[in-house]
């Protein structure tokens, strides 16, 4: 009976889920001139007064995702380069707190329709994200295959400059 109740046990905590990944808060930090630490209620704020109190709503896969886009983000720190070429040269790096991390170009998010869809999402299906999945993520609309740049626990936007 001991025996059964330790594998029992071990079993249970192989396969429970980790929820340790959960973030509160988005730091944004790099080759920006203003560093931010963004928590829910601040990244619905920028939302609100980008779409006049609208929420950005993306679809794919018959699923809804509601939030602020990445560049608004990146807008809101400005990127700190000397001269216009070097934006050619800048890429954003999201990184989630399991240290997952995807990246785009500048010209990717500023020069594309990807960049309209590239979303720090808050909701999913008009429901807040459970802990599974954080309370920041971040979705690629535009990506034919979803997953590669799908972040869940999104912490940690990096702004940086290939030499």
């Amino acid at each position: 009976m001991k025996k059964l109740l330790l594998i029992l046990l071990f079993l249970t905590s192989l396969f429970s889920k980790d929820v340790s990944y959960e973030t509160n808060e988005l730091k944004i930090e790099g080759l920006v001139e203003k560093k931010l630490v963004l928590n829910m209620d601040k990244l619905q704020e920028i939302n609100d007064l980008r779409t006049g109190s609208k929420t950005i709503t993306l679809t794919k896969n018959d699923t809804t995702y509601e939030g602020v886009l990445l560049k608004e983000i990146i807008d809101q720190a400005k990127i700190d380069v000397k001269n216009r070429k070097d934006l050619n040269k800048v890429y954003i790096m999201a990184i989630a707190s399991d240290n997952y991390k995807v990246l785009f170009s500048w010209n990717e998010l500023f020069n594309s329709k990807i960049g309209d869809n590239v979303l720090i999402f808050l909701k999913k299906n008009g429901k807040l994200l459970d802990k599974n999945e954080g309370k920041l993520a971040l979705i690629s609309v535009e990506d034919i295959n979803e997953n590669p740049r799908h972040i869940k626990w999104l912490e940690k936007i990096i702004v940086n400059k290939i030499d």
